[in-house]
C-alpha cells in the first residue's frame, strides 16, 4: 500500500444513518481549506482538520437524547471539540 499525502483534509464533517448506511444526514463542525502540502506547523501553514475522536453517551442529554463528544486538531495547532445531541445531526 502507498501513503497519499497532500489531499486537503477540509471540512469536518460528522454523519448519522437510521438505516444501517444506505442514507445519511449530516452536518459540517467546521469549515476550512484543509492545506496541508507543508510541515510548517509554526507559521500556521498547516490548515487541516484531522484525526477525529468520536464518543457518544447514550441517553445522557434533555429527553434522554444520545449526546455525542467530537474532537479533532485543528491546524495542527489545537483540538478542537465540539458536543451536541443526535437530534442536531438529523436537522
Amino acid at each position: 500500500m502507498e501513503a497519499v499525502w497532500g489531499v486537503p483534509r477540509k471540512a469536518m464533517t460528522v454523519g448519522i444513518s437510521g438505516d444501517g448506511g444506505k442514507t445519511w444526514k449530516g452536518r459540517v463542525l467546521q469549515e476550512g481549506n484543509g492545506f496541508c502540502l507543508t510541515n510548517n506547523s509554526e507559521r500556521r501553514e498547516r490548515r487541516e482538520l484531522s484525526y477525529p475522536s468520536i464518543c457518544v453517551e447514550r441517553g445522557e442529554g434533555v429527553k434522554g437524547e444520545e449526546i455525542v463528544n467530537v474532537a479533532f486538531t485543528f491546524w495542527r495547532q489545537r483540538i478542537r471539540f465540539c458536543r451536541f445531541a443526535v437530534g442536531w445531526v438529523e436537522g
